[in-house]
């Protein structure tokens, strides 16, 4: 009775087990069934910081959800608002590469001297950490620009005004300056300003703009790599200084190759690495263009424009454009407008600009003065196509958002980088020649879905990728497998390298200042699995006793069918495990017609690993073996179920 009620329990858990996962992949609806969607995540979050001319101001940084904005409405209240609680004269936002903290810079004014400071917010929670110290200082030369580390997620690269380069460990609050431009630069010049900053994919390399006064009186525009391992040995590339304002921006492609910046008159580009000298900069005009970022795909530059005109009263208006063109074809611009202020009193400041990670939508920050004069924010989604030489419209404006009041003249906007899936699968495992089946619904996904899904079955076979997270495959041959899947996300993450061509296996592509996405080896999940075939040996009249199982192989609570063929008639044949604390169960049967069917039962607890059959006292019957696997695992051995961005000018 005992033994009968262990059976009963066994096949009455199998039961609820299958019903649980039945329920919780599909859904009948109207007499069909409905299969559950693949993993999905949360949306992306788009921090936005408001930064200030007016030191008696305190800025805030607000955080949207990315899900939030694409619906379009007219105004937007944040799911986060981080206050910094001092005033304020620059604030710039970055993004770390697994999207746990956002990173701001920011200027304490006091009579006249400042004090560069680093925040972070839990991306999680929207807690603000104190602040780190960059320099207390009472020179002039506040922060200007900061960038994440793509590849040590607790590390960023600040960088002030006179070119100072510090390394911020932001686990410890530790700071460390790299080295000082305005002293080491390889160009003579008596004062160097420094605007922005960008870092390499592998965190190699940062590069620095600055404009520099030579001795002559002269300007000079410059980019700067400096090697973070050999910092003292940077090199310098300029030229004279345009009609701009000098390079406000900086954005690198993902793959490392050019870096393309803007001075509020052109966008300027540069092949890497930099040769030191002067440099007949590659340069597009564009009157207005403050700020620049590449597309994550690196085939684009998108450039953040404000135009003023002049009317024939003297009253100046603006408009506020996104203007991109194709990197392999500069020359070739696709320009749409933004918005235009119709009351000739409104003004727009030049704002930030940034890509999602998927590429398909841009967003740009933007500051109009209504008629009275008061300021009001603005954050524009601009859908992005694929621009080419041969034109076409290729970009769109979708919505025109207010933000917050909080959020007057937006200065940075940073999104949360991608993450790659964290996949793994279940098996129900067929024998040779039938359709075995997997599941990847458990997996998981920190933002958009699971997309693709590639399997690769270990036997020979071409891979096959799927869109849903089930597939079946056929085993032609018995033999224990190697079973992956490659997952990749709705923004195109997967297992490293991130992009084709990225300089490291783990980068966190991007234009220099926070990552697009981090691809992971987690979005890769193997499994070996054991295929058991169902042919029985063909047994001729006069061949020794045999004997055969079904299944071969199962957990504990397997029922084993035991099958004997070629035995004496009329004979009693005693049928047990041979292996030592096996199940201790043995069945007496008597023969007919040349054989016998019995059942064996593998007990719960039980030892994993092979046992035999015996048929005692027939010492020329073969001995089957029998593979005793793990309770959560179906017959085979399958698991239990349960690049950077530009952030502002």
């Amino acid at each position: 009775m005992a033994l009968a009620r262990r059976v009963l329990a066994v096949v009455l858990s199998t039961l609820v087990l299958l019903l649980v996962l039945s329920s919780a992949r599909s859904l009948s609806v109207g007499g069909q069934t409905a299969v559950a969607a693949n993993p999905t995540g949360t949306t992306p979050l788009v921090y936005v910081a408001g930064s200030f001319d007016d030191f008696d101001d305190q800025t805030h940084v607000d955080a949207f959800p990315f899900s939030s904005i694409a619906s379009g409405p007219s105004s937007i209240a944040p799911t986060q608002s981080v206050g910094i609680g001092q005033p304020i004269g620059v604030t710039r936002l970055a993004i770390t590469r697994d999207a746990g903290r956002a990173v701001v810079i920011a200027n304490a004014a006091s009579s006249g001297s400042f004090q560069g400071s680093l925040f972070t917010i839990d991306t999680r929670t929207g807690v603000r950490s104190s602040a780190i110290v960059v320099e207390p200082s009472e020179k002039d030369d506040p922060l200007d620009a900061v960038a994440t580390d793509p590849a040590d997620g607790s590390l960023a690269y600040v960088v002030n005004e006179i070119g100072q380069l510090y390394e911020v460990d932001i686990d410890s609050a530790s700071v460390t300056q790299i080295t000082s431009l305005s002293v080491s630069s390889p160009i003579t010049l008596l004062r160097l300003e420094a605007w922005s900053l960008a870092v390499s994919s592998d965190g190699e390399t940062a590069y620095v703009a600055a404009t520099g006064i030579e001795p002559n009186g002269g300007e000079v525009e410059a980019i700067f790599s400096v090697p973070l391992a050999a910092p003292d040995l940077p090199v310098g590339v300029w030229r004279e200084k345009q009609e701009g304002d000098g390079i406000r921006s900086l954005a690198l492609t993902p793959d490392g190759k050019e870096i393309f910046g803007c001075d509020g008159a052109q966008v300027v580009g540069l092949s890497l690495p930099l040769t030191t000298g002067e440099s007949p900069f590659l340069t597009v005009a564009m009157p207005g263009a403050y700020s620049v970022t590449v597309g994550p795909h690196g085939r684009n530059v998108y450039v953040g424009v404000t135009l003023a005109t002049v009317t024939d009263d003297g009253v100046t208006f603006y408009t506020a454009e996104v203007e991109g063109f194709a990197i392999k074809a500069p020359a070739h611009i696709t320009t749409d407008l933004l918005q235009t202020a119709a009351d000739p009193q409104a003004a727009g400041y030049p704002g930030p600009v940034a890509v999602m990670p998927d590429g398909h939508t841009l967003l740009a920050g933007v500051t109009l003065l209504s008629a009275t004069g008061a300021p009001v924010p603005y954050l524009f989604t601009v859908s992005l196509g694929n621009l080419t030489a041969s034109g076409g419209p290729a970009m769109a404006v979708e919505a025109a958002i207010s933000l917050p009041g909080a959020l007057t003249e937006p200065g940075a906007i940073a999104i949360t980088p991608d993450q790659a899936p964290h996949a793994t699968f279940t098996a129900t495992l067929a024998h040779a020649g039938s359709p075995s089946s997997f599941d990847a619904s458990a997996s998981t996904v920190q933002y958009g879905s699971i997309t693709s899904f590639t399997w690769d079955f270990g036997d020979g076979s071409p891979t096959e990728t799927t869109a849903g997270d089930t597939v079946t495959h056929v085993f032609a041959t018995a033999g224990t497998f190697t079973v992956t899947v490659v997952e990749t996300d709705s923004a195109g993450t997967s297992i490293p390298p991130g992009f084709a061509g990225t300089p490291v296996s783990w980068a966190a592509d991007g234009p220099g200042q926070t990552p697009y996405r981090l691809a992971s080896p987690l979005a890769e999940h193997r499994e070996s699995v054991t295929i058991v075939s169902t042919k029985k040996p063909v047994i001729k009249p006069g061949k020794a006793p045999f004997l055969a199982l079904d299944p071969a192989v199962g957990p504990p609570g397997s029922v084993v069918t035991v099958t004997g063929s070629h035995f004496p008639n009329g004979a009693k044949v005693t049928i047990e495990w041979s292996t030592p604390n096996a199940s201790a169960t043995s069945q007496v049967v008597k023969v007919k017609n040349g054989g016998f069917t019995v059942q064996l039962l593998i007990l719960v607890p039980d030892l994993l690993g092979p046992r035999q059959v015996i048929a005692v006292k027939f010492s020329k019957a073969n001995r089957p073996t029998f593979l005793v696997v793990a309770d959560s695992e179906e017959p085979g051995g399958a698991n239990a179920l349960p690049v950077f961005r530009s952030e502002g000018p």
